[in-house]
């Protein structure tokens, strides 16, 4: 992406995908980014597969 779009671009969609995946994960959940294009997500517990917490 970076490559074909410029790093602006690239780091824009990595900073929105992060805010819609943590809004989705809710608040027992922890998101971050590891460096470049790799990120680490947990749960508390784990979501179903509807999106909700399965505890």
């Amino acid at each position: 992406m970076n490559d074909t779009l410029g790093h602006a671009v690239g780091d824009t969609i990595l900073a929105t995908y992060g805010v819609r995946l943590t809004a989705w994960m809710g608040p027992r959940a922890a998101l971050g980014r590891l460096g470049g294009e790799e990120s680490q997500s947990s749960w508390t517990c784990p979501p179903t597969a509807k999106g909700v917490c399965a505890c």
